[in-house]
C-alpha cells in the first residue's frame, strides 16, 4: 500500500509503518483528541445531554481502536473495539459523562479523550437524547488536521443562549492538550469565567488535561467569537453553543457546535448550503486570521475585517461562494424549521474526500450537502449504488463560473433506516460532504465528515534510533513546496530532510511537518523514539573479606566499576556496579574520661570505621544528656563510685564488644561560715572562714576585698554590698562553690544611747560618740528643751558631761543633732533625743 493520506500517524521504534490508503476517505486518521463540551441536562425527560456516544467507521481495513483517558486515572477504563473493514461501531460513553463532559469550567480537568487505532478510521461525537432525540449534535472529529499550535475562535454571536435549563446553557471552547507540558496562551473576545475580556492568560496541561473557557453571559453579542488561543505544543479545540434560542427562527431551542482546526489548515475559499431553516435561512460568520482581509459573496465585495474580527453573511439562495483575501475561518449556522446546528466549513481547495461513511444514528429526516467540481456530479454512489444522487439535483454554486456544483439531498430513512451505515463515493472527484439530520421540535445535528486536508505529505525515518545517533527525517517533495518542521526539543526545521544529530532522549517525541504548495497545505505526523542507553545500575554491599564476579571479573576491591556493551537493536548500553564493603567491627576503640566528678559530664565514643553497625550501649545508671550511635555521648553520674561503660558493636560480618570503667568522685565541701547576713557599715573589716581539708585551693571572689584569697580563713574590707563567693577545688580536680549576699549602707546610722547618769561614778558618766573616726565629723550638738546649747564640739574624742558652765543640768529630756560626712563624701544630719538622770 501507498501512503498518500493527510496526517498519516507513525509508529518508529525499530520498523515504519505505513497505515494509509491510496484513496481519500472521509476525515479519516488514526488519532484523535476531544474534549466533550458540558451540555444541559435539563428537559422533558431530563436527559438533554445522554447518551453520549463516539461512532467510528473503519474503510479498506479492519481496525483495533482504544479509547482511553491518558490524564484520568479511576475514570473511563481503557476501551478496545474490533472494527471490521467497511463497517461502523457505536461506543456509548454515558457511563462515565460525569468524567468526560468538561466542567467546571476555567479549570484544569483530566477529561480528554484519546482515540488511537491500528488503521485509518473517522469519528464523531455524538450528543442526541434518547427519549426526545433533542438537543443533538455532530462534533465531527478531524484528526491531525485539528491538531495545532495557533487558533482564532469562530462561533455565531446571532443566537443568545436559551434561558430555564438547568445546568445553565452557555457558549464555550474546551481545549486538550496531546502532549505533556503544553502551555496554553487565552485571549477572550468576550468575558469568559473567571477572566476578563481582552486579557491574555496561560494554563499549563499534560497529554488529556483539558480547559473549558465558557462564556460569562448567554448574550449572542457576547460569545467567544475571534478569542485567540495558541500554545508550545499541538492542541485540539471545539466549540459548543449549548440550547441556542431558536429566535427569529421559532421557539425551539438546540445544541450546535463542532471541532475546529488550526489556522494552518483554514482557507480562502468556501462553499455553503442552505440547510432547511426557517427564514431568514442559514447564516455565515466569517472570522479573519489576519489583519486587512477582504471577504466576497459570490464574485461581489462585501467588507474588510481585522484578524479576530467575524462578520455575518446570509447563505442566501440554495448555496453561496465566499471568498476570503486572507485564510479566514468559516463557521455555518444551519438547521430545520428552528432546530439549530453548526459547523466549521472545509475550504474547497486542496480538499475533499473520495468516500464518506457515516452512521445513520436517528430514525428522523437525512440531508447531505454535497459540493463536487463540474464533471463529478454524476457520479456518485450510494452504498454501492448509481441513481440515489444524479446529476439533475446540482445546481452551479453562482461566482464560480461553473466550476462547482452544489446539492441539498434529502436520503430516505426508508431506503436507510436508523443505525444503518450509508456510504458515499465519488467515481472520478473529490467532494465535500455535510451530514445534516433531525426534525422540527426535537433537533438538530449538522457536520461536515469529508477531508479538510489536501496535499499528502509522508514522514519517513532511519530506525532505530539510538542515543548519540543521527535521527534522519524525510517528507515526500512536491514541486514549489515548502516545509515547516516542528517537534520535540525545540525542533524545527525548513528543510524537506532534516537532520538531528547526536539525539538524546529529549528528541523522542512527535515531530509534525507542514508541506505547503501551490495554495495547498498537507501535514503529517511521525512518532520517532529515541533509544537511551540501557544503564542499568546495581549497588552492592558485601564483607570485606569476600569477593563478586562482574562481567566476567573477580572484584574484591570497593569502588564504582562500568560495563559497556551493545544491545540486540545495535544501541550501547553501560552497566554500573557500585560496590562497597562491610568491615568486621574489629579495628574501632573506646575512648573516655576515666576520673570525673559527681553531676558533671563525661564524653564516651567508639571511633574507627564505624559505619554499616549496630550498637547496643550500657551505662551503669548514668544520665545521658546527649548522643546516638558510635557517639560521641555526654553522660552524667549522680551518684560516686567505680563506674563500666559497655557497648557491642555488630553487623552482618561480625559482632564485637567493647568495656571500661571510670571513678566519680564526691565534690569538695564549699560553705562560708563565721558571718552573718545583716548589714554591713561601707569600710568595715569582716572575717569570713570556709571548711579546711588537706588539698583545697580556694579561691574568694571579688578578689580585691580580700587581703589573701587563697586561704580558708579571710578578712575583708567591705565597701559596697554584693556577692562574696567561695570556689573550692580538690586534689581530684573536683571544684564546688558557695556565695553569701552582703547588704552594705555606705552611709552607716550613728547609735547613739538614749541615756546617761553623770553622777560620778565612773558608769555611763559621759554622753558621746563612739563609732565616728575624728575627720567624718562636722559637729555634735545638745540642746535642752528650750533650744538653748548646752554641749558643742567638733571634736570626736569630747562627749557632755551633764554640766552647764560646771553647774550640774537638770534631770530630764535633752536633744542632739549631729551632722557627719560618708564614706560617699555625702553629709548627714541625724536628730534624735536623750534622757539625763542622776
Amino acid at each position: 500500500m501507498s501512503c498518500h493520506t493527510v496526517s498519516q500517524f507513525r509508529y518508529l521504534l525499530i520498523i515504519l509503518f505505513c497505515l494509509y490508503a491510496s484513496t481519500t476517505q472521509a476525515q479519516i486518521d488514526t488519532l484523535f483528541w476531544f474534549a466533550a463540551p458540558e451540555v444541559s441536562q435539563d428537559g422533558p425527560t431530563n436527559d438533554f445531554d445522554r447518551p453520549i456516544v463516539l461512532r467510528m467507521t473503519a474503510f479498506a481495513q479492519a481496525a483495533i481502536v482504544t479509547i482511553s483517558q491518558p490524564a484520568c486515572t479511576g475514570c473511563m477504563p481503557l476501551q478496545t473495539l474490533n472494527i471490521p473493514a467497511g463497517t461502523t461501531t457505536s461506543l456509548d460513553l454515558t457511563l462515565w459523562i460525569d468524567s468526560i463532559e468538561n466542567k467546571p469550567p476555567n479549570t484544569v480537568l483530566n477529561y480528554g479523550l484519546k482515540v488511537q487505532s491500528t488503521a485509518p478510521i473517522s469519528a464523531y461525537y455524538h450528543e442526541v437524547s434518547t427519549n426526545c432525540t433533542c438537543n443533538p449534535e455532530f462534533f465531527v472529529l478531524k484528526g491531525q488536521n485539528a491538531m495545532g499550535t495557533d487558533f482564532w475562535i469562530p462561533s455565531q454571536n446571532f443566537l443568545d443562549n436559551a434561558t430555564g435549563y438547568t445546568p445553565t446553557p452557555y457558549s464555550s471552547f474546551d481545549i486538550v492538550a496531546t502532549q505533556n507540558n503544553t502551555t496554553v496562551t487565552i485571549t477572550p473576545s468576550s468575558a469568559i469565567v473567571g477572566h476578563a475580556a481582552g486579557t491574555a492568560f496561560t494554563v499549563t496541561l499534560n497529554a488529556g488535561q483539558t480547559y473549558s473557557a465558557t462564556a460569562a453571559s448567554q448574550a449572542a453579542a457576547q460569545h467567544l467569537q475571534g478569542s485567540r488561543v495558541t500554545s508550545n505544543l499541538p492542541i485540539t479545540i471545539n466549540v459548543k453553543d449549548d440550547l441556542l434560542s431558536g429566535g427569529i427562527y421559532g421557539s425551539c431551542a438546540d445544541l450546535a457546535g463542532d471541532q475546529i482546526v488550526p489556522t494552518n489548515v483554514v482557507g480562502t475559499e468556501y462553499i455553503a448550503m442552505n440547510g432547511s431553516l426557517n427564514a431568514p435561512g442559514d447564516q455565515l460568520f466569517i472570522t479573519a486570521t489576519q489583519n486587512a482581509t477582504s471577504i466576497s459573496q459570490d464574485g461581489t465585495f462585501v467588507t474588510s475585517i481585522n484578524a479576530g474580527q467575524t462578520y455575518q453573511l446570509s447563505v442566501g439562495g440554495p448555496s453561496t461562494y465566499i471568498q476570503t483575501s486572507l485564510p479566514a475561518y468559516v463557521y455555518q449556522l444551519s438547521g430545520i424549521g428552528c432546530e439549530v446546528g453548526s459547523a466549521i466549513l472545509p475550504s474547497i481547495i486542496c480538499t475533499g474526500s473520495n468516500s464518506v461513511s457515516f452512521n445513520q444514528s436517528t430514525n428522523l429526516s437525512l440531508y447531505v450537502n454535497l459540493m463536487v467540481k463540474n464533471g463529478g456530479q454524476g457520479n456518485f454512489l450510494v452504498n454501492g449504488a448509481a441513481g440515489v444522487i444524479t446529476a439533475a439535483q446540482f445546481a452551479a454554486v453562482p461566482g464560480t463560473a461553473g466550476v462547482w456544483y452544489a446539492a441539498h439531498i434529502s436520503l430516505s430513512t426508508v431506503t436507510y433506516p436508523q443505525n444503518s451505515v450509508v456510504s458515499v463515493t465519488n467515481t472520478s472527484s473529490l467532494f465535500q460532504l455535510g451530514l445534516l439530520t433531525g426534525s422540527v421540535m426535537t433537533g438538530t445535528a449538522f457536520g461536515y465528515f469529508s477531508n479538510f486536508g489536501g496535499l499528502n505529505a509522508n514522514i519517513s525515518a532511519n530506525g532505530p534510533v539510538c542515543s548519540g545517533s543521527t535521527i534522519h527525517l524525510s517528507v515526500d517533495t512536491s514541486d514549489n513546496a515548502t516545509y515547516n518542521w516542528i517537534g520535540p526539543n525545540s525542533f524545527s526545521s525548513n528543510s524537506s530532510n532534516p537532520s538531528i544529530s547526536n539525539a538524546i532522549s529529549a528528541d523522542s517525541g512527535i515531530y509534525i511537518v507542514n508541506v505547503f504548495a501551490n495554495g495547498c497545505t498537507a501535514t503529517d505526523t511521525l512518532l520517532v523514539a529515541v533509544i537511551p542507553p540501557k544503564t542499568s545500575a546495581v549497588s552492592l554491599t558485601i564483607c570485606s573479606d569476600s569477593s563478586i564476579v562482574f562481567a566476567g571479573n573477580t572484584i574484591d576491591t570497593p569502588g564504582i566499576y562500568t560495563h559497556s556493551y551493545t544491545t540486540p537493536d545495535g544501541c550501547d548500553s553501560i552497566a554500573t556496579l557500585n560496590l562497597t564493603f562491610i568491615y568486621p567491627p574489629d579495628s574501632l576503640s573506646l575512648t573516655m574520661d576515666h576520673t570525673a566528678c559527681i553531676g558533671r559530664e563525661i564524653n564516651a565514643a567508639l571511633n574507627g570505621n564505624t559505619q554499616n553497625l549496630d550498637y547496643l550501649w550500657a551505662f551503669d545508671s548514668a544520665d545521658i544528656v546527649s548522643g546516638s550511635g558510635p557517639g560521641p555521648y555526654l553522660l552524667n553520674w549522680h551518684s560516686t563510685g567505680t563506674k563500666y561503660i559497655q557497648v557491642s558493636t555488630s553487623n552482618t560480618c561480625g559482632t564485637l564488644s567493647y568495656s571500661d570503667s571510670l571513678n566519680i568522685y564526691p565534690l569538695p565541701i564549699a560553705k562560708i561560715a563565721n558571718v552573718s547576713n545583716a548589714n554591713i557599715c561601707g569600710g568595715d573589716t569582716i572575717l569570713l572562714s570556709a571548711y579546711s581539708a588537706q588539698g583545697y585551693i580556694y579561691k574568694w571572689q571579688p578578689q580585691n576585698i580580700f587581703a589573701d584569697a587563697a586561704s580558708p580563713q579571710v578578712t575583708a574590707i567591705v565597701l559596697e554590698p554584693g556577692n562574696i563567693i567561695l570556689t573550692v577545688q580538690d586534689s581530684m580536680g573536683c571544684v564546688a562553690a558557695d556565695s553569701i549576699y552582703l547588704s552594705v549602707d555606705p552611709c552607716c546610722h550613728i547609735s547613739l544611747p538614749n541615756a546617761f547618769s553623770p553622777n560620778k561614778d565612773g558608769k555611763n558618766d559621759i554622753y558621746r560618740i563612739i563609732s565616728l573616726s575624728h575627720d567624718q565629723l562636722i559637729f555634735f550638738r545638745i540642746a535642752n528643751r528650750w533650744g538653748q546649747i548646752v554641749f558643742d564640739t567638733k571634736d570626736i574624742g569630747k562627749g557632755w558631761d551633764g554640766t552647764i558652765n560646771g553647774t550640774p543640768a537638770e534631770i530630764g529630756t535633752y536633744f542632739y543633732v549631729l551632722k557627719y560626712k560618708c564614706v560617699d563624701n555625702r553629709e548627714v544630719v541625724q536628730k534624735g533625743d536623750l534622757t539625763l538622770i542622776r
